[in-house]
């Protein structure tokens, strides 16, 4: 998995993150962790005493990091994802022929 934050959300982990753009968005759209901007020492240490603080909130914060890597980074998500732009690309192509991929099931 090459992206950092979709390895963070898989630990299934409540997580503090310095970092910012699509990082900080993939991480505050998972709910997975709490994102503070890098470099800033004292909202990181806020951050992760708040999180430590509850263990409940940390607890959504799993759930919801395994949820959107499953959701989002999924081999068969991203297979389907792949076939639906292969079939838009047959349907444009006029000469072309229906395929039919098996699905595995």
């Amino acid at each position: 998995m090459d992206d950092p934050g979709a390895a963070v959300s898989a630990a299934k982990r409540g997580t503090v993150l310095g970092v910012g753009g699509e990082a900080r968005a993939k991480l505050e759209r998972a709910g997975a962790g709490v994102a503070v901007k890098p470099g800033d020492a004292y909202a990181l240490s806020r951050a992760i005493a708040g999180l430590a603080a509850d263990s409940g909130r940390r607890a959504r914060m799993a759930i919801a990091g395994g949820r959107f890597v499953t959701r989002e980074f999924s081999r068969r998500v991203w297979a389907a994802q792949y076939v639906d732009v292969l079939v838009g690309i047959t349907k444009r192509v006029p000469s072309a022929e229906p395929v039919t991929i098996p699905t595995g099931e």
